[in-house]
């Protein structure tokens, strides 16, 4: 059964007319000719099922603020979780359950309201709560796994399943989880504090990311760190790409280990060359391989 059908069969519509430029933080990318919305746990348990019996493959987006598409047609089948997936839910006096596809600087914003501390780190994340799980993401030392208690996925054949923390396995920059299945919500253990000690991390937070980070059309850092000895913004530096462009993209001269698409007129083609000459480099100066943290489709 073509993906036609099935989401017919499922009254699922297709997204039309959204291209790769229109929907991530790079602004870059061509038409998504299979973007699909789901709103509800139901239809995407469905969706998933029949995927599965039909072999049909299929990549999940959040935000798209760590994702690099392909200039040309993209016919990949993407999912997107919206309207009931983005929620806060109370399950006692200091732990929630957060649906997937709710931002990360609203969480933030909502909890510092309500005086819990956790997440003061996500203020300024431009990121849904899926994928920050699924990046393991981090910031100035606190890394989201640090708070969470448990994990709900759709598996493949479209079952439900919580994964206690302790059951994952959590590694730098991802929390892995089985294959193909899907983040629905996860739950939390927020800590009291006093409203003002929280605003004060959060505005420290804000100002130490606009002192430090490269504004403008970006997907944030481009390389893994290899060690917290060698970050990849270091050597970057030190074999000399800041302000190295490419066509319309180059390296930020604020942060070596950020590409920017200053023009907003940079293709997939000029970050690609920008990073094969970053790892070139780096790996000639000090033998290290980098690896991309950037999703490339």
């Amino acid at each position: 059964m073509s993906v036609e059908l099935i989401l017919k069969d499922l009254n699922i519509p297709k997204f039309e007319g959204k291209t790769g430029s229109d929907i991530t933080t790079f602004k870059i990318g061509g038409a998504l000719k299979n973007l699909i919305y789901v709103n509800n746990k139901q239809k995407l348990s469905k969706l998933l099922q029949k995927f599965y019996e039909e072999q049909i493959s299929y990549t999940i987006l959040g935000n798209s603020s760590n994702v690099l598409f392909p200039d040309d047609e993209i016919h990949n089948v993407i999912i997107k979780l919206v309207e009931e997936f983005s929620n806060i839910n109370k399950i006692d006096e200091n732990k929630f359950q957060i649906g997937a596809s709710t931002l990360m600087p609203y969480i933030s914003n909502t909890f510092e309201k309500e005086a819990l501390s956790g997440f003061e780190f996500a203020c300024s994340l431009p990121a849904e709560l899926g994928g920050t799980l699924y990046m393991n993401a981090s910031f100035r030392g606190q890394n989201i796994s640090d708070i969470l208690e448990s994990i709900e996925i759709c598996m493949p054949n479209g079952d439900l399943q919580i994964i206690n923390k302790d059951k994952l396995e959590i590694i730098p920059k991802q929390i892995k989880i089985p294959k193909n299945s899907v983040i629905t919500s996860a739950a939390f253990c927020l800590i009291s504090k006093n409203k003002a000690e929280i605003s004060s991390k959060i505005r420290e937070n804000k100002e130490f990311r606009q002192r430090t980070q490269p504004k403008g059309a970006s997907c944030g850092c481009i390389f893994k760190n290899p060690s917290a000895e060698a970050p990849a913004g270091m050597l970057l530096d030190k074999v000399g790409l800041k302000g190295t462009r490419e066509g319309g993209a180059m390296y930020s001269t604020v942060h070596a280990n950020w590409i920017i698409n200053d023009t907003l007129k940079a293709t997939s083609s000029d970050v690609k060359k920008l990073i094969d000459i970053g790892k070139e480099k780096v790996l000639k100066e000090f033998n290290i391989n980098l690896e991309t943290e950037v999703v490339i489709f």
